[in-house]
């Protein structure tokens, strides 16, 4: 969580408006999914999200910030049809889980969307890349920490795999908040376990209620 904290500290001892360039965020999913402590509910909000964009429910997607977009589930092929990129990267991993990167690809042209999530196998632990050009530290990144978090253990959890880690390389990074009491009032992590129903095998049956969230 230290590198989260040192990179908001960093940025707003900044000048106004400034920004950070090319930033990475690393963390251990095995000790827990990174959380805003200053809103408890927040981890259960993201689940639900989560379990729509499984479903492929994406009426929720204008309302809020969303990573886990239609854009990041579905993408077009050459000849017209569509391509369920999820589904893919599941029966990838399941087929050939240490012998290349699953990637989830998205052309939002809000470019605070990422542009790539890539999953990777080594020796039994699920691990998570995404890369996001653009995103603020303290309204999106928290966000986007917890999606992909529970999404990768979900993914995880279906290809009968442990968890490995998360890293997230933010292309720009910035803040509208300046003061640094405002800004860790809002904005401290706490790891939180998030258990999954361990009978699941399907990405399409999974339910809010197959989460169990303790702190």
């Amino acid at each position: 969580m230290n590198e989260y904290h040192e990179l908001l500290k960093e940025l707003i001892s900044l000048k106004r408006n400034s920004k950070l360039v090319s930033k990475q965020l690393n963390f251990d999913l095995k000790k827990g999914i990174p959380n805003l402590s200053s809103y408890k509910k927040l981890l259960e909000e993201r689940i639900v999200h989560l379990v729509n964009f499984f479903k492929m429910d994406f009426s929720f997607s204008s309302n809020s910030h969303q990573l886990l977009s239609e854009d990041l589930r579905i993408n077009s092929a050459m000849d017209g049809t569509f391509i369920d990129q999820l589904e893919e990267v599941i029966l990838g991993i399941r087929e050939n889980p240490e012998g290349q990167t699953h990637k989830l690809h998205s052309f939002h042209p809000d470019n605070s969307y990422p542009l790539l999530v890539q999953f990777s196998v080594d020796k039994g632990f699920l691990n998570c890349i995404a890369t996001i050009n653009k995103s603020n530290l303290v309204t999106q990144i928290p966000l986007d920490l917890i999606d992909l978090s529970v999404l990768t253990m979900t993914i995880a959890q279906l290809c009968s795999l442990d968890l490995g880690n998360l890293s997230v390389n933010i292309g720009e990074a910035y803040t509208n908040i300046r003061s640094r009491e405002e800004t860790f009032s809002v904005a401290v992590l706490k790891l939180e376990k998030s258990l999954l129903n361990t009978k699941l095998i399907d990405i399409n049956e999974v339910e809010v209620s197959d989460f169990l969230v303790k702190s």
